[in-house]
């Protein structure tokens, strides 16, 4: 697992709660700003195959 890992399966749990009108606490939404500047990414609203594989990855290590 690595930075990456993490990143997308953050940004993969706020897509969740988005798709579910859940409450974003807003420091959470402050992160994603700054890992958006950051990391160059984009907002995505779809899931794409490494946030698949970094969510995989997120769980084998809150599972050991």
């Amino acid at each position: 697992m690595n930075e990456m890992d993490l990143i997308h399966a953050f940004k993969s749990m706020l897509m969740v709660a988005r798709e579910y009108e859940l409450k974003i606490d807003e420091k959470y939404e402050e992160l994603e700003n700054v890992l958006l500047e950051e990391y160059d990414l984009e907002v995505v609203h779809t899931m794409d195959h490494d946030m698949m594989d970094s969510m995989e990855n997120v769980y084998q290590l809150l599972n050991k």
